[in-house]
This record gives C-alpha cells, sequence and structure tokens, in this order.
C-alpha cells in the first residue's frame, strides 16, 4: 500500500502523467464544445451522444497507452528505477504498484470524459434524454480504459523498459489500421479477436447494428479482454524467467541504465 501511494504521488511529481491525462481530456472536453456549438439549431442529441463518444474512441486509447509507459519512464529517466527494483520492497511489488498507479490515471481520465460528455448533453436541445445512458456507459469506459492502459504497461514490461515510444505507435497502428484489414478479410470469430479496439469502440457506442458480430452487443469487450490476458500473463513468465533480482529484463544488462 505504501508503494502504491509513492507511485500515486509520481503521478503528479513527474508531471508528464498528469499533462497526458490533462491533454486527452481537454480534447474530449474541446470535441464537445464544437458539437454543441456545431448542432444546436439541428438539436440532435443522438448525434452528439454518438459524435462525443466516437472521438473518445480515437483519443483515449492513445491517452492509455502513452499514460502507462509514462508512468514507467519517468523512473527510468530519472534514474530511479533501478535502485527501487534492486532494494526492498521486491521489483514484482514496484511494478506492481506502478500498474496501480497508471490504472488509477486511466480511470479517472474516462470519468472524466464521461463527466465532460455529460456536460455536453445537459446544455445541448434534448440531451437530457440520453443522461440516463451516461451511468452504462461510463462503466464501459472505465473497462476500455483498464484494458488498454494494462495491455500497455504489459507491452512495455515485456519489450524491456525502452520501447516506449514503438509500443504506442504498434498499439496505434493495430487500432486504426491492422484491424481495419484483418476484421473484414478473416471471417466470423477469427475477424473479431482481430478485431478488439474496434469491438470495444462499437460496444461502447452501442452501434451493433453496423457490425456482423450484433451477438456480441453485451460482450464487446470480451476479445481485447482476451489479448490483454494474453499478452499479461507472457509478460509475466517472462518476466519470471528472465530477470534477474534487479529486474532487467532478457539478461540486458543495461535495459534500466
Amino acid at each position: 500500500m505504501r508503494s502504491l501511494a509513492t507511485e500515486l504521488f509520481k503521478l503528479v511529481g513527474y508531471r508528464m502523467p498528469v499533462r497526458l491525462a490533462g491533454a486527452g481530456i481537454g480534447m474530449v472536453g474541446f470535441w464537445n464544445v464544437t458539437l454543441v456549438l456545431r448542432g444546436t439549431a439541428a438539436g440532435d442529441a443522438e448525434h452528439l451522444f454518438d459524435s462525443a463518444l466516437a472521438f473518445s474512441g480515437v483519443v483515449l486509447p492513445l491517452t492509455y497507452f502513452a499514460f502507462a509507459v509514462s508512468v514507467l519512464n519517468g523512473d527510468v529517466s530519472d534514474g530511479t528505477l533501478r535502485p527501487c527494483l534492486v532494494v526492498s520492497p521486491r521489483p514484482r511489488t514496484v511494478l506492481l504498484s506502478k500498474w496501480a498507479a497508471s490504472t488509477v490515471g486511466a480511470v479517472t481520465s474516462a470519468v472524466l470524459a464521461a463527466a465532460a460528455l455529460a456536460i455536453a448533453l445537459s446544455i445541448f436541445p434534448g440531451g437530457a434524454t440520453f443522461l440516463g445512458l451516461l451511468p452504462e456507459t461510463t462503466v464501459k469506459l472505465v473497462v476500455q480504459a483498464l484494458l488498454c492502459v494494462t495491455l500497455s504497461f504489459a507491452l512495455h514490461v515485456a519489450t524491456g523498459y525502452q520501447a516506449g515510444a514503438w509500443v504506442v505507435l504498434g498499439l496505434l497502428a493495430w487500432m486504426h489500421l491492422i484491424e481495419r484489414v484483418l476484421g473484414s478479410a478473416l471471417p466470423g470469430r477469427a475477424g473479431m479477436f482481430a478485431s478488439p479496439f474496434r469491438l470495444i469502440d462499437f460496444w461502447i457506442r452501442d452501434r451493433w447494428g453496423a457490425t456482423q458480430f450484433s451477438d456480441l452487443a453485451t460482450l464487446g469487450f470480451l476479445p481485447l479482454t482476451v489479448a490483454v490476458v494474453a499478452v499479461s500473463v507472457l509478460t509475466i513468465l517472462l518476466f519470471l524467467r528472465f530477470s534477474d533480482y534487479s529486474a532487467r529484463p532478457w539478461g540486458r544488462t543495461g535495459a534500466l541504465s
């Protein structure tokens, strides 16, 4: 618990995680404002609701990916991660605390994004009718945050704490390019599990009528959950197998220097 409290203080102390979260929420809030200003005459609250969530589906995962990387990189760049891992508490305790701190930041960002949407709906003509959907939507946004930040964190640890930018770029490329090709090219369930980010976005926005996976209206988070669990288990096994007591992965003595 003390280690977790330390990592939570670092979220503010290192500034970058807070700046990333603030930038993501700021972009979401700005987009909501533009939707309100552009659509007041039309009064299309449903369009506002869907467009706001669609924009969040692009910006927030990027925030979560970068957030997890920045939590680890803060110690790497300041040269304090190696001594933290060498001494008590054990490396796994430090990393677990960093993961927990990352999830706290990501979940907070998701809740703030839902709050920004609630404000936009409250002042938009007819938007109040969609406020009843926000509790369920908020839960879905939180699930997305937990899965995305955990996936990014696990990949960054598995690659030796040195490939943060590549982890973020790789996840973005998969989310916006690769899965769109595989999802349409592969048949049935294979296409479903090749499109985890796309499916969770449809799940949050409740837009299953436009997909071939309408039977997953209540389980749209399942493919991404399977991917996160698989990557996390692989990362844990690799960490236990190839890291020494100071948590140097793959036997590279300069991984944390």
